[in-house]
């Protein structure tokens, strides 16, 4: 058995463990394009203990991605340093931990709140490509995440700040209402908060560097050449 050093994060630390062979056979199983309900079913199965933050749906995408690189480093054969590609581990670290909330200015007569994309609010954007009209592949991704991270002042129904204690679809239901307002917005306004959309993310980034394809989130190499 393969024993893996402690991660401590600003807002938890983590002890895994090796997983079991059946627990990798029903890992691979989960289609390609699910990442983050893979990366869930990682986190049930190789998690041993967590101090502080325990429920890892509300750690962030990054938090998360750096837990899974953390087992990976503890396991495999070339080292802490292993390769992605003709790159190493190393060179996606953004290297700051966690931030807080990012007041991202006033757009339309709203000002607008950026927060960090949790694993939980990941998943369901997963589960909803192709299912708002008109919006796919990147022009999805794209405003899915910008609704599910930023929020307005004046909340009103079209819009929610809290998803704690909805059910996995009550969550889809909401998500698909934000995206959909979002897709409504006029073009004018739209660009203005995409543009503070990316200005935010740069500042709320940490741990690895992440951005976004027309297949979902990914992670970006910070390596300068």
């Amino acid at each position: 058995m393969i024993i893996i050093s402690p991660l401590r994060l600003k807002r938890f630390t983590v002890q895994l463990k090796e997983l079991s062979i059946r627990d990798c056979i029903a890992l691979s199983s989960i289609p390609e394009h699910m990442q983050h309900e893979s990366a869930s079913f990682f986190l049930s199965r190789a998690i041993e203990s967590v101090e502080g933050l325990s429920d890892f749906e509300q750690w962030t995408v990054q938090e998360r991605t750096m837990v899974i690189c953390h087992y990976m480093s503890g396991t495999y054969d070339d080292g802490p340093d292993f390769k992605v590609g003709e790159l190493n581990y190393s060179d996606y670290l953004a290297g700051t931990d966690a931030k807080d909330d990012f007041n991202a200015g006033e757009v339309g007569g709203n000002n607008w709140t950026v927060t960090h994309l949790t694993g939980r609010i990941a998943r369901s954007l997963e589960r909803l490509v192709g299912e708002v009209e008109g919006l796919n592949d990147y022009a999805y991704w794209q405003i899915a995440l910008m609704a599910a991270q930023m929020s307005p002042s004046n909340v009103d129904s079209e819009y929610w700040t809290d998803d704690e204690g909805l059910s996995d679809s009550d969550l889809d239901v909401e998500m698909l209402r934000r995206i959909s307002a979002m897709a409504a917005f006029p073009e004018s306004s739209f660009t203005i908060l995409w543009d503070k959309w990316v200005q935010a993310n740069t500042e709320v980034g940490h741990l690895i560097s992440m951005s976004f394809s027309d297949r979902g989130l990914l992670c970006l190499s910070v390596r300068i050449e």
